[in-house]
């Protein structure tokens, strides 16, 4: 365990999870001399393949929770395609059971990007404790959906896939080697070794075959639908195959101009829970892209009474609202 501490909250860290000689941690700051009344964990993006649990931290969510004395719970897990996808679903999982055995059972579950999907697809499974809240900041919510089933779409974060069949071949060969929970190279993404991956998991339409190993998955799905999904795979597409009944109230923010995940994966979800009758809120923000929050909101303190009032901090103020409602 390490310590922090910077005026009044403090940061801790812990490891939760061994899988061989992979230490998984997470980062858990409170404030001072306190004992938190919630915790909010926040699963980091990267697209399964990279980033970190201290990598484009949001930092308006963590002022916050700190602030309504809930602990701001950051986790690392496995990337793909070391890992595959019930791997890293089984460490969110994991994260979020040491939270509620060693700090408090009152957990909101949050993810940004990837870890929006790791958000939903872990509240789905988590049932002891039910979390409180879910909120998804412009998740992956849905990968049977079109865009990732449809070969041909590059990922517009960066060029098209080149050698497209050496690269999915070097995806293949990645999966004998071993785990890897950290590869970080912040927004200087033209040094990032693992976003061709990424590029051509898009371009080919290889997500599900990529997370659960059944080659062809992303094909029977495009052709006949989620039902090709095989019932132990449904885990890793929760809104497709089905979130249960009691699935928390849930909040999703996305902005419309958003190229890396469109904001049909909110919309989706926000359907997919609305029919369950369970309160949702889903925020969209006009204009904003990928990542809007982290840029609209660095250095700033969204909750303060003279913080401007725009947009971006009026649609994450209603998000902070919401998850209060079901915290307090």
């Amino acid at each position: 365990m390490a310590h922090s501490n910077t005026q009044n909250f403090q940061k801790q860290t812990f490891v939760f999870k061994k899988v061989g000689s992979l230490e998984l941690s997470l980062d858990v700051v409170t404030k001072t001399s306190a004992t938190p009344s919630a915790a909010l964990i926040h699963y980091h993006g990267g697209f399964l393949v990279f980033g970190g649990k201290d990598v484009w931290t949001p930092e308006w969510l963590l002022k916050a929770a700190v602030r309504r004395n809930w602990a701001f719970v950051s986790p690392s897990y496995r990337l793909v395609p070391e890992a595959t996808g019930e791997e890293v679903l089984s460490d969110a999982l994991s994260a979020a059971q040491w939270v509620s055995e060693n700090i408090t059972k009152k957990v909101i579950i949050a993810g940004s990007s990837a870890g929006g999907f790791l958000a939903i697809a872990t509240a789905a499974q988590l049932a002891n404790p039910r979390p409180l809240a879910v909120l998804s900041v412009y998740g992956m919510n849905d990968l049977s959906q079109p865009r990732y089933v449809t070969p041909g779409s590059p990922l517009k974060l960066g060029p098209p896939a080149t050698g497209l069949d050496l690269v999915v071949k070097q995806i293949a060969d990645l999966k004998s080697e071993e785990a890897i929970d950290e590869y970080d190279t912040g927004f200087d993404f033209s040094k990032n070794k693992r976003l061709p991956f990424v590029a051509a998991m898009h371009q080919a339409a290889i997500y599900p075959d990529v997370l659960t190993g059944d080659q062809g998955l992303a094909a029977r799905i495009r052709e006949i639908g989620p039902s090709a999904i095989p019932r132990h795979h449904a885990k890793l597409f929760p809104i497709a195959t089905g979130l249960p009944a009691d699935f928390p109230p849930t909040a999703l923010v996305h902005g419309t101009e958003d190229s890396a995940v469109d904001v049909s994966q909110s919309e989706v979800a926000a359907e997919a829970v609305q029919k369950l009758g369970v309160e949702v809120l889903l925020q969209r923000v006009e204009g904003q892209s990928h990542g809007f929050d982290l840029r609209e909101t660095s250095g700033k303190d969204i909750e303060a009474p003279e913080a401007d009032k725009t947009p971006v901090t009026e649609a994450l103020n209603s998000i902070i609202t919401f998850l209060s409602r079901f915290a307090d």
